[in-house]
Order: C-alpha cells, then structure tokens, then sequence
C-alpha cells in the first residue's frame, strides 16, 4: 500500500540526520542516504508500468463502448462520466464498422505500446528532477537547521508531485486512443486532405517536450492514395502526406486537431491539378 504523506515522513528524517552528521559521517553516507530516499519514492509512486496498466485497462473499457455503439461514444474523453449519454456513430456506416474493427484493434495495440514508451520516459524525466534535487542537498548541505530545513521542504515538495505523475500524464494521453478511433472513422467518408489547426495549450505542458507544432498550423497534408489524387485532380502540397507525420494526440501533451477536407475547392491552388494544362 502506497502512503506518501509517511514517505515524504521518512525522506525527512534521513536527511536531517544526515544534516546533523560530522562532514566525515556524511561523506560515508552520501552514497546510501541517496539510495536510501530514491527507494523510499520507487516503493510509494507509481511505477511507469503501473501507469500503462491503468491506460491499457481503460482503452480496453473505451473500446468495448465503441464496438457497442459502432462508432465513437458522444464522450470521447476515457473516463468521463458518460452515465445517461447518448452516442453517436456519424462517421461511417455500421455495415462497414465490422470491416474497419481489425485496423481499430491494432490502434489500440498501438496506443498501449505508444503509452508504456512515453510513460517510462516521463517518469525518468521527473525521476532525475528528484534525483538532482537530493544530490543538491546530499553534496551541498545547508550548514544551518533553518536552511536545511527549508530545502528539506523543497524536496517533500517535488516528492508530493511526483505521486500524481500518473494521474497527470493520464490526462495528457486521455485524447490519444479516441483519436485514433476517430482517424479510422473520419478516413471511411473519403477525405482527400487535412488541415492541421494548432492549439497553444501544447505550450502549457509542464514536461521538455520534444516537438515545436506551431508551424503546422493551417498546413494542409494530402490523405495518400485519394480518390482524387487517382483521377488527377490533385497534387502533394508543400507539407507532404498526413501518413508521413505523427497525427494530433500522438505526442506527450499534444492538443491540436486536424480539420478533414473532401472537396477539391477546399484545396490550395498549389495543390490542384487543371486538366488540359
């Protein structure tokens, strides 16, 4: 049974005994202080497998939901209070659903597996943050109880955060299954391109993220292998294919979608191709 409130407890006492030890005393137990205090936090935070394992069991429930209704439910957040709620299909017939239900299937194969990397790097992530923290205190010890103290408290602090990491990258990677679900769907009424439309909540995420998504705003990505790219009537654009980029919702804290297009007067001119020219 996880008990933070008594870890952040025991993270404090051994590092005021360590403050109060001889320099000597500390240098021969800087080592085993710092194993000490990362076992203490491993043993009462989720671990990133823990995390996918929660994931995994609510695609698996939001999935169950999906093939009932032959299409997304009118909630498309996992784990939302859907009771008394409406569905709805709108995207592709319920005789195809059947014929799409394998390539949904592997989406959710594919998120799970998406969720398990992406988590285990998040985790580290805060995980080192800790890491620095308590090296900082271990090899630079306040020499006054008051300063000890008061970077004691910092580090119950990030203690205290880390415990929700699972709840918050949760949240983060809440859109990530439905959107695959939807893609599938949205591909049945024959879309010839996509716009992608930026959110700058992408910015408010509290993690280094490793994509910069504002310069796709309003780009439009060809959807391969169109009905009118086979007539003709259409080109690649500058941003290229939608097939050749990781789609909204895949990356960490992502919040842009894209808007489908199916008419060719939706298209740039660049993107079209005049016949008799």
């Amino acid at each position: 049974m996880k008990d933070i409130k008594q870890a952040m407890q025991s993270i404090s006492e051994l590092l005021e005994a360590f403050g109060k030890a001889s320099q000597q005393d500390q240098s021969e137990q800087l080592p085993v202080t710092r194993q000490q205090v990362l076992a203490i936090v491993k043993s009462n935070v989720s671990s990133s497998d823990e995390a996918t394992a929660k994931y995994a069991e609510a695609c698996e429930k939001y999935l169950e939901r999906v093939i009932a209704e032959k299409g997304l439910p009118l909630a498309a957040i996992m784990g939302a209070d859907t009771e008394g709620k409406s569905s709805s299909c709108g995207r592709g017939s319920s005789e195809r659903f059947q014929g799409i239900l394998p390539e949904i299937k592997e989406r959710y194969h594919w998120c799970i597996e998406n969720h398990r990397q992406q988590a285990a790097e998040y985790f580290d992530h805060l995980l080192q943050m800790l890491r620095e923290l308590v090296d900082r205190y271990l090899e630079q010890t306040p020499s006054t109880a008051r300063e000890r103290a008061s970077a004691i408290s910092e580090i119950r602090r990030e203690v205290r955060s880390l415990a929700k990491w699972d709840a918050l990258f949760f949240t983060l990677k809440a859109a990530s299954f439905p959107a695959e679900i939807g893609y599938v769907l949205d591909r049945q009424g024959g879309p010839i391109a996509a716009m992608w439309r930026y959110s700058p909540l992408d910015e408010n995420v509290d993690y280094p993220v490793d994509h910069d998504h504002a310069h796709r705003d309003s780009q439009i990505y060809a959807v391969r292998g169109n009905w009118a790219m086979e007539k003709g009537l259409m080109k690649v654009g500058a941003a290229g294919f939608l097939d050749d980029i990781d789609l909204p919702k895949r990356e960490i804290g992502c919040m842009c979608r894209i808007v489908w297009l199916f008419a060719l007067r939706d298209l740039p001119e660049v993107m079209l191709v005049h016949q008799g020219d």
